[in-house]
């Protein structure tokens, strides 16, 4: 339902040569019921959210280049702490070699914060937690009258700094800084025109540079094979099944394996509801400073409905958990929430949102558990 045209409703864009420029701003106000993410003594803030951007596309019958950047500047009421300045600047290009043959590449390089929501944030922290990150990614695609082959590659780097906590302690995230290498490939192939079978490969390597005592490197393989339908007007879905494992340079530490999968479903009760279902079992993001990192495993519901042609209700909710390795830890995360998007005109439109999230760590090397309320408002102006 996301997906269909809306004429009449698409923001304003700008003319310049052969390229399209959308400008947009974001003006945002939000409250929070545990603004430190504290397991006790919660505390409410709100908080103003800035946020300037532009996207510039080629509009080229062959081969294509686009530039995106933005910049988002969050004020908090009473956790003057916690007001940061992130930005992201990416560029892409496709480079058509023949008709049915192609790269894409993109470059990023952005400066981010790192989310309260994350458990290893303490709470005390007297400024926030930055990730300088950048990010080179190269794919190439190859279709013919049945199938399609693609392989990519992609390197990112995640730079985190020291930043200081009350009482005049020191909180070192180096520890947290990684070079992220992966590359692979799939093939699929139609065996009619709404069925496709396809067979994937994914390596990922990691490496903590900055990791005290045992190398909390990994390397990562990932077999995956399934199908993709499309089931008339009524629904349509991948499915992939496979076999992950998942390596550990620590000493004696070994391996993570078993299945992987990934399942995204779609069905279409009607033209005005989309009810979307995804789940996932693979290699977990590193976040503790004393584990290479663990599996993840994820499910998640998302119900997108047209009210009206210019307003969409949705509804999510989400679970998913994190087995570290090394350590004795297990985070369980729950995700809830609901929207409605307005769009006034094509230079207008306001999002009003309410989100619910809970994590709960466990373990001997268990971080801090809480839950958090947050509600926002947001006009976005295309001018």
């Amino acid at each position: 339902m996301r997906e269909r045209p809306q004429p009449g409703w698409e923001p304003v864009s700008k003319r310049l040569g052969a390229f399209e420029l959308y400008p947009e701003v974001a003006v945002g106000v939000g409250a929070t019921s545990n603004v430190k993410k504290a397991e006790t003594d919660e505390q409410g803030d709100r908080y103003v959210r800035l946020r300037p951007g532009a996207r510039l596309f080629s509009t080229w019958s062959r081969h294509g280049v686009g530039l995106a950047a933005w910049t988002a500047h969050t004020r908090y009421d009473r956790s003057s702490e916690d007001n940061a300045t992130e930005y992201l600047v990416s560029g892409a290009g496709r480079l058509d070699i023949q008709r049915d043959l192609w790269l894409d590449g993109r470059l990023s390089r952005a400066r981010l914060v790192t989310s309260r929501t994350d458990p290893d944030v303490p709470v005390d922290t007297l400024e926030p937690v930055y990730n300088e990150q950048s990010l080179a990614s190269l794919s190439l695609f190859k279709t013919t009258a049945r199938m399609q082959f693609a392989a990519a590659v992609t390197a990112q780097s995640d730079d985190y700094g020291v930043v200081a906590r009350a009482g005049g302690a020191r909180a070192d995230f180096n520890r947290r800084d990684r070079d992220y290498f992966s590359y692979g490939g799939r093939a699929t192939y139609a065996l009619s025109p709404d069925f496709a079978a396809f067979a994937a490969v994914l390596r990922e390597t990691s490496e903590r540079p900055n990791a005290v005592g045992d190398r909390l490197d990994y390397d990562n393989v990932s077999l995956l094979g399934g199908a993709n339908f499309d089931l008339t007007n009524l629904a349509r879905g991948e499915i992939g099944v496979g076999y992950l494992r998942q390596t550990y340079e620590a000493a004696g530490l070994g391996s993570d394996s078993g299945f992987a999968w990934n399942a995204e479903f779609q069905w279409f009760p009607s033209q005005l509801t989309t009810v979307s279902f995804n789940a996932a079992r693979r290699s977990a993001p590193q976040l503790d400073e004393s584990s290479p990192g663990g599996i993840s495993t994820s499910a998640g519901v998302t119900i997108d409905h047209e009210l009206l042609r210019n307003v969409i209700v949705s509804g999510r909710l989400s679970r998913g958990d994190v087995d570290f390795a090394l350590i004795d830890r297990k985070d369980e995360q729950t995700r809830a929430g609901v929207s409605v998007g307005y769009r006034m005109n094509r230079r207008l439109r306001a999002d009003l949102a309410f989100d619910y999230s809970k994590l709960d760590s466990t373990g001997a090397n268990r971080k801090r558990s809480f839950d958090d309320r947050t509600v926002t408002f947001t006009v976005y102006a295309y001018p």
